[in-house]
């Protein structure tokens, strides 16, 4: 009698390790599906398009921009100080790119190009880019960003050189 309760209670234990392991890979499941499901619904929402054919990302173009935008004064700043060096040429533009990791912290921002080809320059907006903290990505997942800046040297100061 006792071998006969023993194999019952090892194939209780087995279904109920079983069943287990059947609810927790249901929950998983249903929890891909949710999060597809949201980065579905925000794509879809998304898809308004712009006069270029590009969809719009409302993450991108209000909260990453606002964002940028409260740098913009540093940005002008690194600027200011290629000027200073008085370079042969002044005006141009630097894009870089980066990813947003999910808690909003920058993922490695780096030179794309450059007609200004500064690294004073470049190494300053890189910096600045580095340390902003963006509002978390909606979708819960990395995002990818890319910006140009666009400088022009004040005609005033172009007077003045």
């Amino acid at each position: 009698m006792d071998k006969k309760n023993n194999i019952i209670i090892v194939l209780t234990a087995l279904l109920v390790a079983m069943g287990g392991l059947f609810v927790y890979n249901m929950k998983k499941q249903q929890e891909i599906q949710q999060q597809l499901l949201r980065n579905m619904e925000y794509n879809a929402a998304n898809v308004g398009g712009d006069n270029k054919g590009k969809p719009k990302d409302p993450y991108k173009e209000i909260a990453v921009n606002n964002a940028l935008r409260k740098k913009a004064r540093d940005i002008q700043e690194c600027y200011n100080g290629f000027l200073k060096t008085n370079p042969p040429k002044t005006d141009g533009f630097v894009e870089i790119d980066w990813n947003i990791l999910e808690d909003g912290r920058v993922k490695k921002a780096e030179l794309v190009n450059s007609d200004l080809m500064n690294d004073s320059l470049n190494q300053c907006i890189l910096k600045i880019i580095g340390a902003i903290e963006f509002p978390p990505p909606p979708t819960g997942q990395q995002t990818y960003m890319t910006y140009k800046y666009n400088f022009k040297m004040d005609p005033e100061l172009k007077d003045k050189k």
